[in-house]
C-alpha cells in the first residue's frame, strides 16, 4: 500500500503469470499520471511493457520490461489461453477506479507476469 500527497490509496494487485524460474522482478512504483503504455507481443507472450508518465510536469519513460518485439497495435489482448500453461487475464475494476502503475517479472526475453497499482476508493 502506499500514499500520493493527495491521500490517495493504491493498493498493489499481485501479478498475473509465471512466477517462478528465471528472470527478475520489477516494480515502476506509482505514477499517477500515466499517458502512455507500450507493449510488444508475438501470438504467444507479451515481449515487453513500457510507459510514460508525468513527474513534476514532465514526461518520463520507464525502463522497458522483457525482451524486444516489434508488434505494435492501438488494441492488445487478450493475452495468454493459446496453451495449457497460459491463461487469459485482465485487470477489472469498478467504474471510477484509478490506475497508479504497473509490477511484474519479466526476462531478457519476455514479460513473465505483469501486475497492477490501483486506488479503488
Amino acid at each position: 500500500m502506499d500514499f500520493f500527497q493527495d491521500k490517495s490509496f493504491f493498493i498493489k494487485v499481485a501479478s498475473v503469470g509465471q512466477e517462478a524460474g528465471t528472470g527478475e522482478d520489477w516494480d515502476d512504483g506509482l505514477n499517477h499520471e500515466t499517458h502512455h503504455i507500450f507493449i510488444t507481443y508475438t501470438d504467444s507472450a507479451i515481449n515487453s511493457i513500457q510507459t510514460v508518465y508525468k513527474h513534476h510536469g514532465s514526461s518520463v519513460i520507464s525502463d522497458r520490461h522483457g525482451g524486444n518485439g516489434t508488434n505494435f497495435a492501438s488494441t492488445y489482448g487478450p493475452f495468454g489461453g493459446e496453451k495449457p500453461d497460459n491463461s487469459k487475464f485482465y485487470f477489472n475494476f469498478d467504474e471510477g477506479a484509478r490506475f497508479g502503475g504497473f509490477h511484474g517479472r519479466s526476462s531478457t526475453i519476455r514479460l513473465m507476469s505483469l501486475g497492477v497499482y490501483v486506488d479503488t476508493r
